[in-house]
């Protein structure tokens, strides 16, 4: 039963976001009253945990091994690529919450998160980027720039998955195939042209 809760509330957070997602909303789509409910996560900031703690723990290791590991800064920009890009077809709604709930309340969705190493993760990240400008393997560019390129090429597609598959991909697996075959390359190449030297 809690598996089952889990994967209804992963749906209901998703597609209302945070704020509009009631304990209600999740009872009812299980099948259940509010007090088995409360019984198996007796407030909404438990039962959101639950959801994003698989997706979390499986992603933020993978972002700092990747940031660690002992490659060239473009190769890791690539296998960062891939790693959202995994993270974002296996929840496709995610892009669409994260940037919701930022608009919405930047402090309530960190305080969410915040239990979750992914403020250690994204400090590794942007002394990398620093580490890197400072070499000389990168051009110096604001890293409010390069964040935001990275994070507005990886997301958009995801945000628009609907619309971009009206208009042009009506073959099952033409969009993914889009996703690697095309808007991959193409992020690749706008962020070597940013930082190459």
């Amino acid at each position: 039963m809690e598996e089952k809760i889990i994967a209804v509330a992963k749906q209901v957070f998703l597609e209302k976001g945070y704020e509009m997602t009631s304990m209600s909303d999740i009872a009812a789509r299980v099948g259940i009253n509010r007090p088995t409910l409360h019984y198996y996560f007796r407030t909404k900031e438990r039962m959101f945990q639950a959801v994003a703690a698989p997706i979390l723990d499986a992603f933020v290791p993978k972002i700092e091994g990747i940031i660690k590991a002992d490659c060239p800064f473009m190769d890791k920009v690539e296998r960062l690529i891939d790693a959202y890009m995994l993270v974002f077809i296996e929840n496709p709604n995610l892009p669409r919450f994260v940037v919701g709930e930022m608009h919405r309340d930047i402090d309530n969705f960190l305080n969410l998160i915040g239990k979750f190493p992914t403020e250690h993760v994204l400090k590794l990240l942007l002394e990398l980027l620093l580490d890197e400008m400072e070499k000389g393997n990168i051009r110096r560019v604001s890293l409010p720039v390069v964040m935001g390129t990275f994070y507005s090429q990886m997301t958009f597609p995801f945000l628009t998955e609907n619309m971009l598959t009206h208009l042009f991909f009506e073959e099952p697996g033409a969009y993914r195939k889009f996703l690697e075959e095309e808007w991959k390359p193409n992020m690749l190449s706008l962020m070597r042209h940013l930082l190459q030297p």
